[in-house]
């Protein structure tokens, strides 16, 4: 199988060599293509004990895991608390006039 391969894979790159003036923009389009069409699999991962696990359904749970983990941090509290700080008042006739003229003429907002 592997020898069929590889057989094939050289006589399409003989091809492609021959017809590289012909068409060079196909000729490129071509080589992107093969480039593009390599993955790479996770065949084997450690979990938290260090086991090591190769079972597809095992793999993809430590990656939920591992990503749930990461969302579920301290920043989060804290950003619960500063918004629950945050007063809502109405805004001032002062703060207005403050941000006012904080602002640059002749700019766009955010500038």
């Amino acid at each position: 199988m592997q020898d069929a391969k590889k057989a094939s894979l050289e006589s399409f790159g003989h091809e492609m060599e021959k017809r590289f003036g012909e068409n060079q923009k196909l000729f490129y389009t071509v080589l992107k293509g093969l480039r593009n069409d390599k993955k790479v699999s996770l065949k084997k991962i450690f979990d938290k004990n260090k086991y090591l696990l190769t079972d597809d359904k095992n793999i993809v749970n430590i990656w939920r895991e591992y990503f749930m983990d990461l969302l579920k941090t301290e920043q989060d509290a804290q950003l619960m608390e500063e918004k629950q700080k945050l007063t809502t008042d109405p805004v001032t006739k002062e703060e207005m006039r403050a941000a006012l003229k904080k602002m640059k003429l002749g700019k766009a907002a955010g500038c």
